[in-house]
């Protein structure tokens, strides 16, 4: 009897899937990987009909590196029946992480057949065939796309303005793309219309930087809106994927093809600094502890902080150790100049260094201060991050260090570039660019994408990075001797495999390893 009571008991206190999902969910976002994948492996047991635990167990695997069991999963969602549009995206969001693009592209696509009114999901279905090296398929995609969208503005009479929203103003680096947009609108590329920025209040990642864009643009900044009020039909233009007059192009192919265009036709960038931030800026340098006159260079090199990634392996294969660039560092302070670390105060500080200012944990650091300082340093020295593309903006040079993937390259012709490299555990050997191009690796930097490929990432070597430096400042005249802008381009090689390039190899990385453009 008393062990009746017991099982009565339990049965009463047993959790229903809802709250072992919500626990699993929870736990997931949090980042307790191991608890989240047995937690919602519990879900997925009591109900297995329900795709939602499964598809999020995935998501739980990948972020504990169990790359086995992920894959197994993932086979396992793609043989079931998965009507349901949310259990398609987040399995499609896995399976990009890892560099299973096709299969995503498929999730997707079952997505859209759930709820059609989302003409936006047949981009992403475009954009993950891209990735994925199948650019027929991506090209049909982005076509119905075209179709759909064209349909849905004629309807509503909106076929001469488009939206940017949040895509285009949340990130730094987003944010700096809008100069591709603009641009191919000034080119002609581009079918003639209305752009208007639609920048969330709370969303803005460098408010400044948006005021710049006023010029180009007009931009509306809008609150959170109301739960259950209605919005208007917007043509939103998606970050990814530009609609062109004779087709779409992904953004960074185009981006490569319009800085080619813009340099040949001699035409300046598009943003100049304004004059009450130069003037401030120099007090600032000031503060800093800058001599009136000096000349610097901006030294961004990526941590894991930011995104706060609590040991995810999506983001690291772009990180690097800064320690590493000390000898670049004294380069740069030998030849007369100072650098200026630039980041967030997630970083790790760095130690005193004659010529060297941390500002990623000043006080001086602000969104206007971000931007003074990347429109008017020597050169950017920085790895793949968004902080390359303001330099950009304001038409200065980058080196591009320990630098991956190999697909959105820095600009223009007067930037270099230092790639990190993969080294194929299965071939024992490292690839050379035309297969850093290729298919899945061209784009995508998601380290669960390196394991499951059996590739392993080296930074690129000390003294390859201050050669490099070195170059530049040759080039920009800040030291003695020659620069060397005959060193490789990557234009001519890249075009011969379907791709977009302008900037060159560093002279010192091909003197290393010159069986990287073979």
């Amino acid at each position: 009897m008393r062990f009746g009571l017991r099982y009565f008991r339990s049965l009463l206190t047993r959790d229903s899937y809802a709250q072992v999902l919500d626990r699993g969910l929870v736990a997931l976002a949090a980042g307790k990987y191991r608890a989240a994948d047995r937690t919602l492996k519990r879900a997925h047991r009591m109900k297995s009909g329900e795709t939602q635990a499964f598809a999020n167990r995935l998501l739980a695997l990948l972020g504990k590196g169990d790359m086995k069991a992920a894959g197994r999963v993932a086979d396992a969602l793609l043989g079931a029946p998965m009507p349901e549009k949310n259990s398609n995206l987040i399995a499609a969001q896995a399976l990009e992480q890892l560099g299973r693009f096709s299969d995503a592209a498929d999730c997707v696509a079952r997505a859209y057949a759930a709820d059609t009114v989302e003409t936006s999901l047949l981009e992403l279905v475009g954009r993950l065939y891209w990735k994925g090296g199948a650019p027929d398929r991506a090209r049909a995609a982005w076509a119905e796309w075209q179709v759909r969208e064209n349909a849905l503005a004629a309807k509503h009479a909106a076929n001469d303005t488009r939206y940017l929203g949040l895509p285009w103003v949340g990130w730094i680096g987003n944010m700096c793309h809008l100069d591709v947009y603009q641009k191919a609108r000034m080119l002609g590329l581009m079918p003639e219309h209305h752009a208007i920025i639609l920048a969330p209040e709370n969303r803005i990642a460098n408010a400044c930087l948006l005021d710049y864009w006023k010029e180009y643009f007009e931009v509306r900044v809008e609150s959170p809106q109301t739960p259950g009020s209605e919005t208007p039909f917007r043509w939103f233009a998606p970050i990814h994927t530009l609609q062109l007059k004779e087709r779409c192009m992904y953004l960074y192919d185009l981006q490569a093809q319009v800085e080619h265009i813009w340099e040949s036709q001699s035409r300046p960038p598009l943003l100049r600094l304004k004059d009450a931030h130069h003037e401030q800026g120099k007090l600032a340098l000031s503060r800093l502890g800058i001599p009136h006159g000096s000349w610097y260079v901006c030294l961004h090199v990526r941590e894991q902080g930011f995104w706060q990634e609590g040991g995810s392996r999506f983001h690291l294969p772009r990180c690097a150790d800064i320690r590493k660039y000390a000898e670049a560092i004294r380069a740069i302070v030998a030849a007369g100049g100072w650098v200026i670390r630039m980041g967030d105060p997630s970083m790790s500080r760095l130690p005193a260094m004659q010529g060297v200012v941390d500002y990623a944990h000043s006080a001086e650091r602000s969104d206007w201060m971000d931007v003074y300082l990347a429109a008017s340093c020597r050169f950017m020295l920085a790895g793949n991050s968004g902080l390359v593309w303001l330099a950009k903006l304001f038409g200065r040079p980058v080196v591009g260090a320990d630098w991956l993937p190999m697909g959105p390259l820095p600009p223009t012709s007067k930037d270099i570039v230092v790639p990190k490299r993969l080294y194929s555990r299965s071939e024992r050997r490292f690839l050379n660019f035309r297969e850093m191009i290729h298919g899945d690796l061209a784009y995508e930097w998601s380290g669960t994408l390196y394991e499951r490929l059996k590739l392993a990432v080296h930074d690129a070597n000390p003294s390859v990075l201050t050669a490099a430096v070195k170059q530049m400042l040759a080039e920009t005249g800040a030291m003695e001797g020659v620069g060397d802008q005959s060193s490789p381009s990557l234009r001519d090689l890249a075009l011969r495999s379907g791709f977009a390039a302008n900037c060159r190899l560093a002279t010192g990385f091909m003197q290393q390893h010159p069986e990287f453009m073979q």
